[in-house]
């Protein structure tokens, strides 16, 4: 029997628009677009070569994705990925998760 591996449906909340519009980093607004093309394209989470993704420690299914001084805060739900916060590394664990 095969089984199916299912791509990723992505989410992004409202408040991960607001964080992005902070962000005057040219750099990290373009390497943020480029994971998130990545996290779309891939079936699993550990097919993202060259991303520094750890799950957090307390809670289930939430990971963040590191990009340079920023973290990508996100929730897995089955095939579905909630892109929920993108904030520097020193203020993304008071809102999230």
């Amino acid at each position: 029997c095969i089984i199916p591996l299912v791509k990723w449906n992505l989410f992004l909340r409202k408040p991960l628009k607001k964080d992005v519009e902070k962000i005057s980093d040219k750099r990290v607004l373009k390497k943020l677009k480029e994971i998130l093309s990545h996290l779309e394209s891939v079936e699993s989470l550990n097919q993202l070569e060259g991303v520094d993704i750890k799950p957090l420690k307390g809670v289930k299914n939430y990971y963040r994705i590191r990009v340079g001084s920023y973290r990508l805060g996100f929730k897995k739900e089955g095939n579905r990925l909630i892109i929920l916060r993108f904030m520097h590394r020193k203020d993304i664990y008071k809102d999230f998760p």
